[in-house]
């Protein structure tokens, strides 16, 4: 095969489409959310919430501040955001798709390449770009939806739609 005639692999699970699985996600929960505002005073003992209204605001808050730290943005505080109503914490997810939607449009491989540093306290992170939006995206939220998904369900309200990205409008 002539060098011309390699192709690039074209098997990958682009940028654009995790934050398009996320908001399809959060959308639907924000719908079931606000069907259910009751739920939010749920008690979790999960991300150090200690209702499912706090661990929204942990999963929001922390993709807000993953998508401020790609883009060298100063950092929110989510608690200073309203986070009372579904619309007001799931505006704070908008606001962080939003602002990666910003960085997938300039995003080089040598920016994803580039290493950044996160400090919080004790708490210190060193990775490349591409690993904080690949866990900043979907890992983190991903992960912590199970288990809101797990509480709710174990209090007696479980969702009308199956999780599974699988069956996510995503990539359709």
């Amino acid at each position: 095969m002539t060098e011309s005639a390699k192709q690039t692999p074209v098997a990958a699970f682009t940028f654009t489409e995790m934050i398009d699985a996320d908001a399809a996600e959060c959308a639907r929960w924000l719908a079931y959310f606000q069907k259910n505002p009751e739920l939010l005073d749920l008690a979790t003992p999960i991300a150090g919430a200690d209702s499912l209204r706090g661990l929204l605001l942990h999963i929001h808050g922390v993709q807000l501040r993953y998508a401020e730290w790609l883009l060298d943005l100063p950092k929110t505080d989510a608690l200073q955001l309203p986070h009372q109503t579904p619309d007001e914490l799931f505006a704070i997810g908008d606001r962080a798709r939003e602002l990666l939607r910003k960085f997938v449009a300039f995003a080089t491989e040598e920016e994803l390449a580039h290493v950044i540093e996160f400090h919080r306290g004790d708490f210190h992170l060193r990775c490349t770009k591409r690993k904080a939006f690949i866990h900043g995206t979907l890992m983190h939220s991903d992960r912590h939806w199970a288990q809101v998904a797990s509480s709710v369900r174990e209090a007696g309200h479980p969702t009308d739609w199956i999780h599974d990205f699988v069956f996510s409008p995503a990539m359709e």
